[in-house]
């Protein structure tokens, strides 16, 4: 009988991965007070266009589900999609605040607006994972979220911790999409948790679908981390040259 053991065991080799290849070990071994802020104001900025969509995503998956006969799954979906409405804004409002910090101490000027334009292959790959789980195999859109959120478990506190270190608490303004989230995918990890167990219950040929969701999520996601680097080091480097 396949169980939530035999998706931990299939996935443990790509959280592994993900933990190799993600921007967030390089942060937190950083002292350099401005490549870490940098990288917060690309997170928040291009983050946008990945936690907008999320409401739409959650909520069509749930409506694909039912359409293939997973009813109970769908339903669930749904009523889980409202939790995830307007998240995007904290993300605004940190960009905002983390830009304004920057341009206090800064030469080189941040405008927010112009941040919230960059389209990276990471945000893409991401929103195309997204977009083939719920035409392909809807139910994969349970392991999606499983995996996005055991991230603000697993890193969100270290990150915000090094955060504040580095740079003071009151610096630490912009980070309210991390903090809020810290605490809500303690919650919503239970949920996804126990949807995993409900649609592996309803159909243990589904266990494969869900471990390719899963990766994907995670290798789109470590893309993304990676891209706020480079953006951040970019930025870093004209702000050292002072153009």
């Amino acid at each position: 009988m396949v169980s939530l053991k035999d998706y931990h065991d299939g996935m443990s080799k790509y959280r592994a991965e993900f933990h190799e290849k993600n921007a967030f070990g390089p942060l937190l071994k950083s002292d350099d007070k401005r490549e870490i802020l940098s990288f917060f104001i690309y997170f928040s900025g291009l983050g946008i266009k990945m936690t907008e969509p999320v409401e739409d995503w959650i909520e069509r998956a749930g409506k694909k589900c039912k359409e293939i006969g997973l009813e109970k799954i769908g339903k669930k979906l749904e009523r889980h999609a409202a939790q995830e409405a307007g998240h995007h804004n904290m993300m605004i409002e940190d960009l905002e605040a983390l830009s304004l910090y920057w341009n206090e101490f800064n030469s080189v000027k941040i405008q927010p607006d112009e941040v919230r334009k960059i389209t990276t292959d990471g945000i893409l790959k991401y929103g195309q994972v997204h977009e083939d789980t719920i035409e392909n195999k809807p139910f994969g859109q349970v392991s999606i979220e499983y995996e996005i959120e055991l991230l603000s478990l697993k890193y969100g506190s270290d990150i915000v911790n090094h955060f504040r270190k580095k740079l003071g608490w009151e610096s630490s303004k912009g980070l309210s999409f991390l903090e809020d989230h810290i605490e809500l995918d303690v919650g919503h990890t239970k949920f996804n948790e126990k949807l995993l167990n409900d649609v592996l219950t309803l159909n243990s040929g589904y266990l494969d679908d869900l471990i390719i969701s899963g990766n994907e999520a995670l290798s789109s996601y470590c893309l993304f981390t990676n891209n706020c680097l480079e953006f951040a080091k970019d930025l870093c480097s004209k702000a050292e040259k002072g153009t």
